[in-house]
């Protein structure tokens, strides 16, 4: 995306967001299955019971990942979340985060959780790190950002505020305040990212995301996006948007797939499927229920 970014920024995030959707509070732990200092809490939870409760969900105790837990007295149910038997903390964040009923739950300090109730994908809306407004930042191949591993061909990936604009044309997100651009920042390769999540052999589960598309001839963000869906190494869709013609913003059509899963982690590859020559591609909304 070379022709429509001025220069990379590497932000780091230090700070720890706690928010919560429909007036929750931020708690001091979590279950006893979250682990950590904190954990996502609240009347309503933050999972489905059953399927994410229990005395650990993904080896419990301690936790998962990060400084906090996920765990609720709702949905997600008293044994935790995202709890594990092994770990160092949960997967929440220092001081977790908690709340009364649905909506995208963000936390972006250390060990932070992002996500959609229910989902399975950790920051499906790509809004951590925060980027400047206006502005973008760039992950190369190997690198990490909560969650997403950017994969593929050598490249790079960039997170990308709602507020971008260049020559008159504008990258809103389809939800939240930023989106992800798999075609980074010039590369234009076939690079990516891809996230491993917790499944149940035998399960069928639900993938849906959404593909961002500028359809702009005669500049470098081409006519179409095409983004190429993989499971577990294994290509399963081509999600390609043409949609957007005459206009000077994102044109974002839903993409959905049905997988069923054949081990306890199943790895979800994003890849970029456009041409060399067209700096846009955009990626938001990721959720697998």
């Amino acid at each position: 995306m070379s022709t429509r970014k001025a220069g990379n920024w590497w932000f780091v995030v230090a700070a720890l967001g706690l928010f919560a959707a429909a007036g929750g509070a931020c708690g001091g732990g979590g279950g006893k299955g979250a682990g950590g200092a904190g954990g996502v809490a609240g009347s309503a939870g933050h999972g489905i019971a059953g399927a994410s409760g229990g005395p650990g969900g993904l080896g419990g105790g301690s936790g998962a990942l990060g400084q906090g837990g996920e765990a609720g007295a709702g949905a997600a149910g008293s044994a935790g979340a995202m709890g594990g038997s092994g770990g160092g903390g949960g997967f929440a964040g220092a001081g977790g985060v908690a709340g009364a009923g649905g909506g995208v739950v963000v936390d972006c300090g250390a060990g932070g959780f992002i996500g959609a109730p229910g989902s399975l994908i950790s920051d499906g809306g790509f809004e951590c790190p925060t980027v400047p407004a206006g502005g973008y930042t760039s992950f190369a191949m190997g690198q990490q950002f909560f969650g997403w591993t950017v994969v593929g061909a050598a490249g790079s990936v960039s997170p990308l505020s709602a507020a971008y604009a260049m020559e008159g044309y504008r990258w809103p997100a389809h939800g939240g305040s930023q989106t992800l651009d798999l075609t980074g920042a010039g590369s234009n390769s076939a690079t990516g990212v891809s996230q491993l999540v917790p499944t149940v052999p035998g399960t069928t589960y639900h993938l849906s995301f959404w593909v961002g598309n500028m359809s702009a001839p005669g500049t470098g963000w081409g006519t179409s996006s095409t983004v190429n869906v993989m499971i577990d190494g294994t290509q399963a869709l081509a999600a390609a948007n043409t949609d957007g013609t005459g206009s000077t913003s994102l044109a974002w059509r839903q993409f959905t797939l049905d997988f069923v899963a054949t081990t306890a982690a199943t790895t979800v590859a994003f890849i970029n499927g456009d041409p060399a020559g067209d700096n846009s591609n955009i990626l938001d909304d990721v959720t697998i229920n």
